[in-house]
Order: C-alpha cells, then structure tokens, then sequence
C-alpha cells in the first residue's frame, strides 16, 4: 500500500518523530491538536489531514 514517510508531528497529543506510516496501518488516525503551537511534516510521501472545528 501507500506510505509516508519521516512523519513527525508535534504538538499534537501524539507526537510523531521519524515515522512510517502506512494506509494499512492506525497509527496517526487520531491525532489531535491540543492547542498549542503545532506543525506536521512529511520527507516522503503524502498525508491527508482533517481539520474540523
């Protein structure tokens, strides 16, 4: 399947650093920000992110 790659999120409730993640996989399905200062990046790859509010 697809793949990201050198995921790091912070600030967010869980931080990533250096992940892989994969369509078949969860981790990183339930991140949430937390209401401080955040950023996501990605080295590889592509992300969708949701933002409702």
């Amino acid at each position: 399947g697809s793949k990201a790659e050198g995921v790091y999120e912070s600030g967010l409730k869980f931080p990533l650093n250096d992940a892989t993640l994969t369509s078949d996989m969860p981790l990183g399905v339930s991140n949430e920000f937390i209401g401080v200062p955040s950023s996501v990046s990605v080295r590889n790859g592509v992300l969708i992110i949701m933002w409702s509010s």
